[in-house]
């Protein structure tokens, strides 16, 4: 009996010694220092955690949607590296509505610390303790070394706490390296920015580049604690500076605007510590040679470090492989269905099909088809992003329009209120009142017209009501909860343009000039 317990004992003791344990023990100065609602925590063995922010993407249709995303920016110099790129982008885990997705980034770069009890674990030693001097980013690693260690702690969670993982339906989320795509969006700062902004080099730093990149004369030429500076829109640390992290992806050149074929070596994103902050920006990549020829060993270098993605299946199920097969050939019938002004071609290519036995032939009508439909799922893609611009724009006029009522409004109201206004003063405030009427004129005409132009963009009506959906997500997202007001006075107002119904510059100027202070502000 007595030696069953310290058998008992002495396995306890050496399965928690090299992390077997899920519990978190560290203090959260060792993992993170800016604690947000929305993190999402993971434990590492010997009683770590490593932290992940969700990264949503407006992504409607099912298991074949996904978001067309910009990498890269619009200038020549070092164009077949930095050029700008058309991607695509999909995130496997729920959002807060149906019209958002969600993947998952580690918020800092993975530390000393974490790596050490993530390696101890791996190798079964001795948990080693967290340090303060631990809670740098961890570098001289290869990409193969970031590959094995993600590969083990996807295991080791698997095992000791896979309910800390999320979950896309049925299957549980894994541990890697993040895509180009992924860490491009999150760095430029997803849906929590505008368009505009996301096109700029820099995400928002209202206080100025040294305040959020921890490089140059700030990072004293060495590596510094994570966190140490402010986060991105999406609360991200570091995402530029510290040390340089690698993708899952080998890198590829720019071939004017897309891809080049071959597959190359690894994928820096971010910069380093030896840069000047103000030569930093987000579109910034380089290759790194995966070998070191010299030492005949893979590339390890003091500024090269990673942070970690959560990713998850494509599909899970047999069901999910079925319900994908069905949304594919509904995306193909709904291309070629738009393919019906004048004679569709895809007819007459199965047409022609049947009228010959030639296999060859046969074969070389099919590649035509395909090009045809995927040419026209690509045509009802853009015309699906040109409908969200369009209605972006028109909520922001309905916005103007309203602020120049309600300034109007309150000009009246002065007129009345006070007596005793001089002529001159009389003056300036009915000038004013003309200039917001010319306003609200001008802004009443181009709100028409994109309202026009979206009540007969060439989509369906469930494929409308997608976009829409996704913006009002977006404005949400955003804190921009007064757009998303205006933008459904935008749905109804198409409505009535679906219904042939007429829309009068009066019926905008009553429609949105009713809408409430407390919603439209």
């Amino acid at each position: 009996m007595a030696f069953g317990v310290s058998l008992q004992l002495a396995i306890s003791f050496s399965a928690s010694s090299w992390g077997a344990t899920s519990s978190i023990t560290w203090d959260k100065k060792f993992y993170d220092p800016h604690p947000m609602e929305d993190d999402l925590t993971l434990p590492l063995p010997c009683g770590g955690a490593m932290v992940f922010r969700p990264i949503d993407v407006p992504q409607a249709g099912g298991l074949l949607g996904d978001q067309n995303i910009q990498i890269g920016r619009a200038d020549f110099s070092q164009g077949y590296n930095l050029y700008l790129r058309q991607a695509w982008l999909a995130a496997p885990f729920p959002g807060n509505t149906p019209s958002i997705k969600r993947y998952y980034l580690a918020k800092y770069d993975v530390t000393q610390n974490q790596y050490n009890a993530l390696l101890a674990a791996q190798n079964q030693k001795t948990c080693p303790e967290p340090s303060l001097a631990g809670r740098v980013p961890v570098s001289r690693l290869s990409w193969f070394d970031a590959q094995s260690i993600s590969a083990f702690w996807s295991g080791w969670l698997l095992e000791h706490a896979k309910n800390s993982l999320p979950k896309r339906g049925d299957a549980y989320g894994y541990l890697r390296l993040p895509t180009e795509e992924e860490w491009s969006y999150a760095a430029k700062g997803g849906m929590k920015v505008s368009p505009t902004e996301f096109m700029a080099p820099l995400w928002p730093m209202p206080d100025g580049v040294e305040h959020y990149i921890m490089a140059g004369s700030l990072a004293e030429n060495h590596l510094q604690p994570v966190g140490q500076l402010k986060s991105n829109p999406l609360g991200l640390y570091d995402m530029l500076g510290e040390v340089e992290q690698m993708m899952q992806e080998p890198y590829r050149l720019n071939r004017v605007g897309r891809q080049q074929g071959q597959a190359g070596g690894l994928i820096g994103r971010g910069g380093n510590y030896t840069y000047d902050p103000h030569d930093l920006f987000t579109a910034m990549r380089e290759e790194i040679a995966p070998f070191n020829a010299t030492t005949h060993s893979p590339t390890a270098l003091s500024t090269l470090g990673f942070r970690m993605a959560i990713g998850a299946v494509s599909l899970g199920s047999l069901q999910e492989t079925e319900q994908a097969q069905k949304e594919f050939m509904a995306l193909t019938h709904s291309a070629q269905a738009d393919l019906e002004s004048g004679t569709d071609p895809t007819q007459l290519i199965d047409h022609l099909q049947k009228q010959t036995t030639d296999l060859a032939i046969q074969q070389g009508l099919d590649k035509i088809k395909s090009a045809f439909v995927s040419k026209e799922r690509a045509n009802q893609d853009a015309a699906a992003r040109t409908l969200r611009a369009q209605a972006e724009a028109a909520a922001t006029l309905g916005m103007n329009i309203w602020q120049s009522l309600n300034t109007i409004r309150l000009l009246q109201k002065e007129m009345q209120v006070l007596t005793h206004l001089t002529e001159e003063q009389k003056k300036i405030i009915t000038t004013n009142v003309n200039t917001h009427k010319r306003l609200v004129r001008g802004s009443i005409e181009g709100y028409t017209e994109l309202a026009q132009q979206i009540a007969t963009a060439p989509l369906s009506a469930q494929n409308c009501q997608e976009q829409f959906q996704i913006l009002k997500s977006i404005f949400e997202t955003r804190g921009q909860n007064n757009l998303a007001v205006f933008l459904s006075a935008l749905r109804n107002h198409i409505e009535l343009l679906g219904h042939h119904a007429s829309l009068s510059s009066s019926a905008i100027e009553q429609s949105i000039g009713v809408i409430p202070a407390d919603k439209a502000r």
